[in-house]
């Protein structure tokens, strides 16, 4: 079943539509496939293959909103796809952050708290850069939307 892009970005907090800037133009949806989610029920396993635009969103079988970002390492070549979503169905938040590759973003979870707030400065920060100017430089590397 497919949901709309406006649908999905309702349910996503404002603090991270505002930091990475999202809107239906800039981003798309991908329909969940069985491997997203891993045994801890996080979304956890989505691929590089699994996505062709470097900001994608979509909904899990919970039901829960998720947004992936796909990365590459300007120095190595090396992609990763880090995926935020919504801990619990039944609750708003908090947002934790998962990674089937390196977490080029260095976040340690939950990314956004129960009261809908990031857990350290950096995170928004970072989420920021790669909203406002599609990359963001994280201990030394520079990592971009790719």
């Amino acid at each position: 079943m497919t949901t709309s892009k406006e649908k999905i970005i309702e349910r996503i907090p404002k603090v991270l539509i505002d930091a990475l800037q999202l809107t239906s133009d800039c981003v798309t949806v991908i329909e969940e496939k069985p491997h997203f989610v891993g045994a801890s029920k996080n979304v956890d396993k989505i691929d590089i293959d699994d996505v062709d635009f470097p900001i994608s969103i979509g909904v899990d079988r919970f039901k829960r909103p998720f947004i992936a970002i796909r990365l590459l390492n300007e120095d190595t070549q090396e992609g990763s796809v880090i995926t935020l979503f919504q801990e619990y169905a039944n609750a708003r938040l908090p947002w934790k952050s998962a990674t089937l590759h390196r977490d080029f973003l260095s976040f340690d979870e939950p990314v956004l708290t129960n009261y809908g707030s990031f857990l350290r400065a950096d995170y928004h920060g970072r989420l920021q850069s790669l909203g406002k100017y599609e990359y963001v430089y994280v201990k030394g590397e520079t990592f971009k939307l790719w």
